[in-house]
């Protein structure tokens, strides 16, 4: 090992770190619920849009940028520069 490299052990997969089987269906039963919501593309693509807009409003406040819906949609209709 070089000077100053960190090693790692790897762990064992605990028990409490599994999920349960009514985690499991809980997940199961979300998904499936989704996949209802969202059967045809249109509607896929419509989400997808939503939360690209979510995510993107998020990081315009992390990075302190005056933040609003209204503006996003000004500045993503703007030409490629």
């Amino acid at each position: 090992m070089r000077k100053g490299q960190q090693t790692f052990k790897i762990e064992p997969l605990r028990q409490e770190d599994m999920m349960n089987i009514e985690q499991l269906q809980k997940i199961d039963q979300q998904l499936n619920q989704w996949r209802a919501n969202h059967a045809d593309a249109e509607s896929v693509r419509a989400a997808y849009r939503q939360q690209v807009q979510n995510f993107t409003l998020s990081s315009m406040a992390l990075e302190n940028e005056p933040v609003d819906p209204e503006r996003l949609a000004l500045l993503l209709c703007q030409p490629a520069r």
